[in-house]
């Protein structure tokens, strides 16, 4: 889990994170749904500003 706060300007904008592990490898770009090894590619969510 995580958490961050921004300031965005109004209107529609889309987050878009990946994770670091602690050795510093990036998580893959690739989807993959969580079974059977957990979801891989990034995780998008769509925000409105007000």
């Amino acid at each position: 889990m995580w958490r961050t706060e921004i300031e965005l300007g109004p209107g529609e904008h889309t987050l878009r994170v990946r994770a670091t592990d602690r050795t510093g490898t990036v998580q893959t770009e690739r989807e993959q749904v969580s079974i059977p090894d957990g979801a891989t590619g990034r995780h998008t969510v769509p925000v409105t500003a007000v």
